[in-house]
């Protein structure tokens, strides 16, 4: 899987989402978010526009301490060549948000020396994906 970082500096994936019954398949560029503990939201027009179902509905916890109860939809995304159902929550961002509960055991390298980056396959044990790590293994900072 490889990545790019754009212009503002900001490390983009793009995944693959499918409708769980449909087949609806449908790519996304998500901004890896090392600070969203979760896995993955996406904008409420990318869910509408593929038509996900609707999900159980979870209890987050948000930075300021505060708690709140968010939908989810239901989708299988395509992670290292297979594809996995997963629950989603929908945001009224510009862009997906990975979090680092996809990054659980899987490595990071660097591609190129500048700009690419990628994730070359997944580990057996659990390895947890920091701010720090990220900016020093891809060079993020400029």
């Amino acid at each position: 899987m490889t990545g790019v970082v754009d212009g503002s500096g900001r490390a983009l994936l793009r995944v693959r989402l499918r409708h769980p019954t449909s087949n609806v398949e449908t790519e996304v560029d998500a901004w890896v978010d090392t600070g969203f503990t979760g896995e993955l939201v996406v904008p409420q027009s990318q869910i509408a526009a593929i038509g996900l179902p609707l999900g159980p509905s979870i209890r987050a916890g948000l930075a300021d301490g505060s708690e709140v109860e968010l939908e989810t939809y239901t989708c299988q995304l395509e992670w290292f060549g297979a594809w996995q159902s997963i629950e989603i929550i929908a945001n009224t961002g510009q862009y997906p948000l990975l979090g680092v509960g996809y990054f659980s055991a899987t490595i990071c390298t660097s591609t190129t020396a500048r700009g690419r980056w990628c994730f070359p396959h997944r580990l057996s044990t659990s390895v947890m994906l920091t701010r720090a790590g990220l900016i020093e293994s891809f060079g993020l900072m400029r």
